[in-house]
């Protein structure tokens, strides 16, 4: 079950897009309740990832441990994320492997890429190469951030839980008469 939170459709278009993100703060207040230390053995792991070096902004995933109260409850994943990068989204493509450094020697000045290359005994690096690269897999990383200036990215919550879990809820919602959410 997911949650996306976003900005009304009148503001948007009112003021532009905005984007939102889940602060480092409140997350630790989620982990924390997520924790149920008054339960015996509600171990969790939370596992918390800044975003871009920032130190107040980030995402969060919590995983019960096997014998957890959340995981005897039904509920085995929960994860908190902003919905940001979907714009860099190029069909599931990663713009550069993990082994292609062709952004970081594009970055570097001539001096720097001979002396590296001197110190490690390789071959003279192609900026030719590197331009074609970047003209191939990097039109797809601007063609996102051009033609998605103006909209808006949520926050997501998104909690995967068993079967048993999930009829439990629909129940409730059932019994409370189907209310929108």
């Amino acid at each position: 079950m997911g949650i996306v939170i976003v900005i009304d459709q009148e503001m948007e278009e009112r003021y532009g897009g905005h984007t939102w993100m889940w602060r480092s703060c409140c997350l630790d207040k989620v982990a924390e309740r997520f924790e149920m230390k008054e339960c015996q053995g509600s171990k969790i792991v939370a596992t918390k990832y800044n975003w871009c070096m920032t130190r107040d902004v980030g995402n969060l995933t919590i995983t019960g441990k096997k014998r957890s109260m959340i995981r005897k409850g039904g509920l085995m994943y929960s994860q908190f994320y902003g919905m940001n990068k979907l714009q860099f989204d190029a069909m599931k493509h990663f713009l550069w492997g993990d082994r292609d450094d062709t952004m970081a020697m594009m970055a570097l000045d001539e001096g720097y890429r001979e002396a590296l290359r001197a110190t490690m005994g390789g071959r003279a690096v192609s900026m030719k190469a590197c331009r074609q690269s970047y003209n191939h897999c990097g039109r797809r990383y601007l063609l996102g951030l051009r033609m998605n200036e103006d909209r808006s990215w949520g926050v997501r919550e998104e909690h995967r839980m068993s079967l048993a879990l999930v009829q439990a809820i629909n129940a409730e919602l059932h019994c409370r008469g189907d209310p929108e959410l």
